[in-house]
């Protein structure tokens, strides 16, 4: 059994897309994403992007010479990937070929290394599914593509209404802010990649924009922007009271 040769490779970043429109094919799988950390295990280590993590249990000699991919949720590492397999590079082979491979080490997977299951139906379905469980989202994969090609990933999205605040600082993003109690609250910045939209835009205008959450600090996790709305006055721009538990 050779040992694995990459020297971490860095994991390949997925894109947004509207998954709500994916259908169902035969050349495209969807896989539930984990909401964890996105981790390359490989020769006896755990990697991430940034830092290294503690192993949650031995390595079976069989994954030895194996470099997969996954999400380390908790104390287990859920892998959707495999991109060496005895020493040899697999990310030049299609999707299809490298889940065969990922597919054959299953009964060597210790308790803490999960396959991530693939759901081959209509990828608009299967995300509301998800969705509907609590599950952070949906990526879709071409069986066909090499490994990181053709990836496109959905996720939990809310939408907001928020008051243009700044539009100085010379990057391509404006301060936003919402009312509470009467009182504006900064909520950080949001990127505006349409420059037309960009520099029409002056304090006070109202945006929509998307985002998966709202931090405790008031910020938005992943906001993006939608539009203007000039059907919108800066005073409805509130913020909405946590429903008491």
């Amino acid at each position: 059994m050779k040992t694995a040769q990459l020297d971490f490779p860095a994991p390949q970043p997925v894109p947004l897309a509207d998954a709500l429109r994916w259908q169902a094919s035969p050349d495209w799988i969807y896989e539930e994403k984990k909401d964890g950390v996105r981790a390359m295990l490989v020769a006896g280590e755990l990697r991430g992007r940034a830092r290294s993590y503690d192993l949650p249990g031995a390595i079976p000699p069989a994954l030895a010479g194996c470099t997969l991919d996954g999400e380390l949720v908790g104390n287990v590492f859920w892998s959707f990937d495999l991109i060496e397999a005895n020493g040899q590079d697999l990310r030049g082979l299609p999707l299809r070929e490298r889940r065969r491979h990922l597919a054959a080490l299953v009964p060597h997977f210790p308790a803490w290394l999960k396959l991530i299951p693939s759901w081959p139906g209509n990828g608009g379905e299967y995300l509301e599914a998800v969705l509907r469980d609590g599950g952070e989202g949906v990526v879709a994969k071409n069986l066909g593509a090499e490994y990181g090609r053709d990836w496109f990933k959905a996720k939990r999205v809310q939408t907001f209404d928020v008051i243009c605040t700044d539009t100085t600082g010379g990057t391509l993003s404006v301060a936003i802010a919402q009312f509470r109690d009467g009182a504006l609250v900064p909520c950080g910045r949001v990127s505006i990649f349409n420059l037309n939209a960009l520099l029409s835009l002056k304090s006070g205008d109202v945006l929509e924009i998307a985002a998966e959450c709202r931090h405790a600090s008031g910020k938005f996790r992943s906001p993006r922007f939608v539009r203007v709305r000039s059907d919108k006055l800066a005073k409805d721009c509130q913020i909405q009271k946590e429903p008491s538990k």
